[in-house]
């Protein structure tokens, strides 16, 4: 089985900002491909005109077909992304909303001003976590492009190299 995410650099895991960069870079990619397949495609159909040969019907039959599985290929890999980002994503803001209310409540409870000064630093880390969170998500979002992404990628790239290789 290829691994998830294959087309990016490990470094990526760790920057959403490289995970986004990388994902418009395979977008931009996707869309050159799928603008010489379209180009191809159709200059296909307009020689073959009214009454095209067996292989030109071949190749057009090919076209709805890809993109089908295509599609289909995407709505998949995406749908199991976010079916264990979500769960993942719901404990953690649950965890979040627990700890800043238990931080906050044990803030306004302080009898000190030492305990208030303690409590809070835990507010603190609280709010620093809920911050790192949001980071996740962003990650969490760039790699459910990535997962959507990759099958189209896979067949503009594929059909644009072997369009080129008939010619």
């Amino acid at each position: 089985m290829k691994p998830a995410l294959p087309f990016f650099p490990a470094a990526a895991l760790f920057n959403p900002a490289l995970l986004w960069a990388d994902f418009a870079m395979k977008t931009t990619e996707m869309l050159i491909s799928s603008g010489q397949v379209i180009g191809a495609r159709v200059d296909q159909m307009a020689r073959a005109g009214a009454t095209p040969n067996a292989r030109d019907r071949k190749e057009f039959a090919r076209m709805g077909s890809e993109k089908v599985r295509a599609a289909t290929e995407s709505s998949l890999a995406m749908a199991a992304r976010l079916q264990s980002m979500n769960g993942n994503l719901w404990l953690r803001a649950w965890q979040q909303w627990f700890g800043g209310a238990t931080a906050l409540m044990s803030l306004g409870a302080s009898k000190t001003w030492g305990q208030a000064v303690q409590r809070q630093g835990a507010v603190y880390r609280s709010m620093a976590r809920s911050a790192d969170t949001a980071s996740q998500l962003s990650n969490a979002t760039a790699r459910l492009a990535h997962s959507g992404l990759a099958p189209v990628h896979r067949a503009a790239t594929a059909n644009a190299r072997r369009l080129r290789a008939k010619r």
